[in-house]
């Protein structure tokens, strides 16, 4: 078995970060005074986190429902595939992800699985999810799919290669962690696909929310892996966007514009960093908060419960809609 090699713990790195980066925030303010009405409004019973990929649904056989929720979190396309006006024409990604990938691990080893993925080209590849008359088409963004599926097909080889040192078995790597979701993040993390790391003020900003959702995702899905209470907060678009209607965040003018006529907001130094910086503070906060009215939660826990109040399309609202970040990564 291969000898584990992880970073400083990501989760202290990813809050240890962003609160000595929050006073120097030019475009967004934390009103700390709102977080006892935040938590009252919260619904607490609705943090338990259920997975999105859901193996058995797709048909995936049981020996390899581990991987096929890496690889699903992997192929995840970030926000920039989100706002394109191409998205439309695949449905709902997740769904998409797993409908279409689920078929090709039927009958096969995961290490089967893992040498065609990596073998395929980046066309092909492309075609298994999208229409290829889609793929070269500008949309107003400036977007081609083509190239944003060449950047995934990249992400999906760098994850197989890193399953090679475990045999490209999910358990191995999982065992490997000794069945703990921290240090399965900080293995992940070390990925540059899963290497969410940002700057600011000239700092380096952590927030690693791929790792963490992907060590999440794994033990919802039923993996043998604990300690999920030691992840942060993931700074998903929605949970700022409840922040933002429950008053705890305030933005600029010119932001809270921007946000509502969808735009997609910059980060390596931008309004998007300094929105992820603060809601992960404001969850740190909310999280202290309700351990302090003995409620045992965790961040993950107060992120998901505030995710499940947030815009969305079947949910008309006149409140402040969801930031659109640019989080997709780049190789």
């Amino acid at each position: 078995m291969t000898t584990l090699q992880t970073q400083s713990n990501p989760c202290q790195l990813v809050v240890k970060s962003c609160l000595g980066a929050l006073p120097q925030l030019r475009h967004i303010n934390l009103l700390y005074d709102q977080l006892p009405a935040a938590i009252e409004s919260i619904d607490l019973s609705s943090y338990a986190l259920s997975s999105s990929i859901n193996p058995d649904r797709s048909g995936v056989p049981s020996d390899c429902r581990y991987l096929f929720v890496l690889l699903c979190c992997a192929l995840d396309f970030g926000s920039k595939y989100q706002h394109s006006e191409l998205r439309s024409r695949s449905g709902s990604l997740t769904k998409t992800i797993q409908y279409k990938l689920a078929p090709l691990f039927k009958g096969m080893r995961e290490k089967d699985i893992c040498e065609k993925l990596y073998e395929i080209n980046a066309c092909d590849f492309a075609g298994l999810f999208i229409e290829k008359e889609a793929l070269y088409k500008d949309d107003s963004n400036g977007l081609r799919l083509i190239e944003l599926m060449e950047d995934r097909k990249k992400a999906l080889n760098e994850v197989i290669n890193f399953l090679h040192q475990f045999e490209y078995k999910t358990l191995n790597l999982i065992e490997a962690t000794n069945f703990d979701c921290l240090r399965l993040a900080s293995l992940l993390s070390s990925v540059s696909n899963f290497s969410d790391v940002d700057q600011y003020q000239g700092k380096t900003i952590f927030f690693f929310k791929k790792a963490q959702l992907t060590s999440a995702m794994l033990a919802a899905a039923g993996a043998p892996i604990g300690g999920r209470e030691y992840l942060s907060g993931l700074a998903d678009n929605g949970v700022p966007a409840t922040l933002l209607n429950l008053k705890v965040m305030m933005v600029d003018d010119r932001t809270e514009r921007e946000i509502n006529e969808r735009r997609l907001l910059p980060v390596g130094g931008g309004v998007g960093t300094e929105i992820r910086i603060a809601t992960i503070c404001a969850v740190d906060a909310l999280t202290k908060l309700a351990n302090k009215r003995n409620l045992t939660l965790c961040s993950l826990d107060i992120d998901k419960a505030l995710w499940n109040l947030a815009p969305r399309p079947s949910r008309p609202t006149s409140a402040v809609m969801r930031p659109i970040i640019d989080t997709r990564w780049f190789f």
